[in-house]
């Protein structure tokens, strides 16, 4: 038999048992951790598109939202227009209104003045009427 480079004669086709046991030992250890690691990239693929769902959602509710405020945002612009508007037209209807005063308080002051004056008439013609009943009888 020939040496086998350790000094001991072996026959040649057998390893010594403490290899294929080390070897065992790698193997279960190496299976081990694929099966650990398999099963945590697993899980985290399962959390990765339970994250994408959430995001397309968030996504769609934020994209609603700007929708929203967008619409609020034009609805508001609009109404403040129309206030200014209406200010506009409250203005003009008050100094309408204060132009319709005066005129109505000088209607009114032509009014009094027309009775006096035509309570003057009356009276002057009350005055003038015994003479003209006298003339009758």
């Amino acid at each position: 038999m020939a040496a086998n480079g350790r000094g001991t004669m072996r026959p040649g086709g057998r390893s010594p048992p403490f290899l294929a046991i080390g070897l065992f030992v790698a193997l279960v250890i190496l299976g081990f951790n694929y099966w650990s690691l398999s099963s945590k990239n697993g899980e985290l693929q399962n959390e990765v598109a339970m994250m994408d769902s959430e995001l397309r959602i968030v996504n769609a509710k934020k994209t609603s939202a700007e929708k929203r405020n967008d619409a609020i945002s034009d609805k508001i612009k609009d109404l403040e227009e129309e206030i200014s508007k209406q200010k506009e037209v409250i203005a003009n209807r008050q100094a309408e209104n204060a132009d319709l005063t005066a005129r109505v308080a000088n209607l009114n002051s032509q009014i009094a003045g027309l009775n006096n004056e035509m309570v003057g008439y009356v009276i002057s013609d009350l005055i003038k009427m015994p003479v003209i009943f006298k003339r009758w009888w």
